[in-house]
């Protein structure tokens, strides 16, 4: 899954290691920021991927660096 964020979406992943609370089972924990109209895109490659993960989407009030809108200096 993550691979194909990174290839098709040209998006940067980052992996984190979790654990599941009910289960004590490892889980990797994938963090990926995507603008809102590549939702769809990345909805589709985690369903393809793993029709049983489970997806939070969330709204950021800003997302600055690379891909995204640049960084200025405060107060500019």
């Amino acid at each position: 899954m993550a691979k194909r964020i990174l290839s098709e979406m040209e998006r940067g992943v980052t992996i984190l290691n979790g654990t599941g609370a009910y289960t004590g089972a490892a889980r990797p924990v994938l963090y990926c920021v995507v603008s809102r109209p590549e939702i769809q895109q990345l909805k589709t490659i985690v369903h393809e991927s793993d029709p049983k993960a489970f997806l939070v989407i969330g709204q950021a009030h800003e997302a600055l660096g690379e891909g995204f809108q640049a960084f200025k200096k405060p107060g500019v």
